[in-house]
């Protein structure tokens, strides 16, 4: 696949992302309206990173070092090559020790570059031991389809503190997530078709438009 050809499936890939989260706010609102379904709110995250680091260090973290974050924690796991396979498993161990201990990983604190230390460490030794790579790779390649679905599943939940979800039920998670779990799969498809960097530019890009329209409200 060119260039070319990569650019355009990317653009394909943006905008049918777009129109599924534009469907689903659309029944969302449905849902709400006839109390089929309780509006959660988010968590404030954003605007709590907006008011601590200024509109140009959000707009970096939000848009660019969090998508490349992510993409290397939960896709890169999927692509050949000993270079990506080594940074995602340790990438992929960078972020379950983030969620586990609530380390801020977007601001420089001991317990922060103590994770990315450890992380480094282990992509230094997964580089070095081309025999465990072999074995990732052969694991990946068995189970493709299932590491697919876990994938998705885990990228879906890696988002579950983005929303206020204190007494809600089942079903508001999994409809409030579920438009995270589509998209993970729409990503690992990307990156398997078109290549890991593709993936990380449409990535990027989704997060753009709803990182845009953040700052002009918080501004207005």
């Amino acid at each position: 696949m060119n260039r070319t050809q990569q650019l355009f499936l990317a653009v394909k890939t943006l905008f049918l992302i777009y129109i599924i989260k534009l469907s689903f706010t659309a029944i969302q609102v449905s849902l709400i309206k006839y109390g089929i379904l309780r509006e959660i709110k988010g968590t404030d995250g954003g605007s709590t990173l907006l008011s601590e680091s200024g509109p140009v260090l959000f707009l970096l973290e939000f848009v660019l070092i969090g998508p490349i974050l992510e993409e290397f924690g939960f896709r890169a796991i999927l692509q050949k090559g000993k270079l990506l396979t080594a940074a995602g498993a340790s990438s992929m161990i960078l972020l379950v020790f983030v969620l586990l201990f609530n380390i801020p990983i977007y601001s420089l604190t001991s317990c922060s570059a103590l994770a990315i230390g450890l992380a480094t460490a282990i992509f230094a030794i997964l580089i070095n031991t081309p025999s465990i790579l072999l074995k990732i790779t052969a694991f990946t390649n068995n189970h493709a389809r299932s590491i697919l679905w876990i994938n998705a599943t885990a990228f879906a939940c890696w988002h579950f503190y983005n929303f206020d979800f204190a007494q809600t039920g089942v079903f508001e998670v999994v409809w409030y997530l579920t438009p995270h779990f589509i998209v993970a799969l729409i990503l690992s498809w990307i990156s398997i078709k078109a290549g890991f960097l593709t993936a990380c530019a449409v990535h990027v890009c989704n997060n753009l438009l709803p990182a845009v329209f953040f700052l002009y409200a918080n501004q207005a």
